[in-house]
């Protein structure tokens, strides 16, 4: 009998420990100025952006680049686009672009298995001011 209230104890001990280490801390990230709202909740950083997907997508590259981050690889399609790299600590990062409408995409970043929220808001930081830089230039349709 005792073995057996060890073991549901354990089982108890096991299921609570699982559902408050699997239920993702949620944070809300706002970076930049211009207030664009982000939420960081199961390892990775994700927003809903007003900008047309290739737009979004040519920023990602270009914070990429300007991170000094190795690109091994870069797939944008008409909805979705994704850039794999790794940082200088062997990373890996990945950026996923969803066309949500023509002028609505949803980024999703994410670092290493386990995250870094710290690099993912770095990375943010770096699309948006991408962004903002070349607002001035034309959106392709």
């Amino acid at each position: 009998m005792v073995p057996m209230l060890k073991k549901s104890m354990l089982v108890g001990l096991l299921v609570t420990i699982g559902m408050t280490g699997l239920n993702g801390c949620v944070s809300v990230v706002s970076p930049t100025s211009s207030g664009t709202p982000a939420t960081y909740s199961w390892f990775r950083l994700q927003v809903v952006l007003s900008e047309y997907h290739d737009a979004v997508y040519d920023a990602a590259i270009q914070a990429a680049s300007q991170m000094q981050l190795s690109i091994i690889q870069d797939q944008n399609e008409f909805i979705k686009g994704k850039i794999i790299a790794r940082n200088a600590q062997d990373k890996k990062i990945k950026l996923t672009t969803y066309k949500l409408s023509d002028n609505l995409t949803k980024l999703t970043i994410k670092v290493s298995a386990f995250g870094d929220q710290a690099q993912s808001q770095a990375i943010f930081q770096r699309i948006m001011t991408n962004l903002a830089a070349d607002a001035g230039e034309p959106n392709p349709s």
